[in-house]
């Protein structure tokens, strides 16, 4: 039972809150009293203001609605605020975020006013609420959408280093969509947009479900979003809604998103007390991995138990589609046993917060990690 009624010591328990409260009668009557016409200045009766015959209905409504303000007022305290240098003096670099959507302006989120019927704001303005993110997020990506190219343009070129910002792009299917995008006169200003996947994330949806979509070739909706290097895409399709053919393609989109790193060629070797490694890698996804990842190497003992581990000096981020060649040198340990060990790779979450990033190999272990080598001490 909920006897504490959600709250011990101050702080919610994660039980419901259970609020309890009183109130006082209604201050005027039924029947008016005797009383003084201010304009008139005569004696008369003062009129009935109300006639509630209960009025806890509607007090009920008015306490829950001040209790969610109290209670929101509490949240903004405790996560940041609700002004952009607040939250991001708390979130800002924090590694369970991937990146910020660059919205707060226009209908959806999307930077244009479309459907609701009001202008658009100056240049100025839009400019104003990009600052509000450019200027307090420094460290962790930020994504925004790409429908106002004037203001992206801003966007991308803030600070001096392009790209500044991802970008993000619903509609993909619609044909209005494919004649306004990368290369077309809307987005002549900024020629290195095509670009912008090496460094940035780029990230894509549907503009609908498969019922609504009939008329449009799934086929070359998958082609545009895997040859724009989207890493991550949105949709609210179901298969069950889909034709084979559909179907199929869907299948394709799932397998050519994103990194896909199989290793093709490795290298170990021992010098003194030195292990030099080589590794050849292929990205044959579409982009690199924006994700804060290293590749990590481990000496394992026959029983699978780490006995060393090894971080290398490349950097996932910058494996861009395409053969990846990577060689390190490493001291072991003075304290590691002679024996047999297996020379493993994996990719490692470098916060240690997101699993690892499964190799693309058949031969990879279960843990989605490969072995390189045997070494023998």
């Amino acid at each position: 039972p909920n006897n504490a009624g959600g709250i011990e010591g101050g702080m919610s328990n994660g039980e419901e809150i259970v609020l309890r409260a009183a109130m006082k009668p209604i201050p005027t009557l039924m029947r008016g009293l005797d009383t003084v016409d201010f304009d008139t200045k005569e004696a008369c009766r003062a009129a009935t203001e109300r006639s509630d015959v209960c009025a806890i209905a509607a007090c009920e409504v008015i306490l829950e609605s001040a209790l969610c303000c109290e209670l929101a007022e509490v949240v903004l305290e405790r996560l940041g605020g609700d002004r952009m240098e607040e939250l991001a003096k708390r979130y800002d670099g924090n590694p369970h975020i991937s990146s910020i959507d660059l919205g707060g302006y226009g209908n959806w989120g999307e930077w244009h006013t479309y459907r609701l019927g009001v202008p658009e704001a100056t240049p100025q303005t839009r400019r104003k609420f990009a600052d509000a993110y450019l200027d307090n997020f420094k460290k962790t990506p930020i994504v925004f959408m790409s429908d106002d190219a004037q203001t992206l343009e801003y966007a991308l070129e803030k600070g001096g280093k392009f790209p500044r910002v991802g970008i993000r792009r619903d509609g993909v299917g619609g044909p209005w969509h494919y004649k306004n995008w990368i290369g077309s006169k809307k987005y002549s200003r900024i020629p290195q947009m095509g670009d912008i996947w090496k460094t940035r994330p780029v990230i894509l949806e549907f503009i609908a479900n498969a019922a609504n979509q009939k008329k449009w070739s799934m086929k070359r909706a998958v082609d545009f979003v895997i040859s724009n290097h989207a890493c991550l895409f949105n949709e609210n399709w179901q298969l069950s809604q889909m034709s084979g053919e559909e179907k199929a393609e869907f299948l394709r989109l799932a397998k050519e998103i994103g990194a896909r790193i199989c290793p093709q060629h490795s290298r170990a070797a021992l010098s003194g007390s030195n292990l030099a490694v080589s590794l050849d890698l292929l990205n044959f996804g579409n982009c690199p991995i924006y994700l804060p990842y290293e590749l990590v190497y481990e000496l394992r003992n026959p029983d699978g138990k780490v006995a060393a581990t090894f971080v290398s000096k490349a950097d996932p981020a910058k494996w861009l589609p395409g053969e990846i060649s990577l060689s390190d040198e490493f001291a072991l340990p003075k304290n590691l046993q002679k024996g047999k060990y297996e020379l493993v790779a994996r990719l490692a979450h470098k916060y240690k917060i997101f699993r690892d990033f499964k190799f693309a190999a058949k031969e990879s272990n279960p843990d989605g990690s490969v072995t390189l080598a045997e070494i023998s001490l």
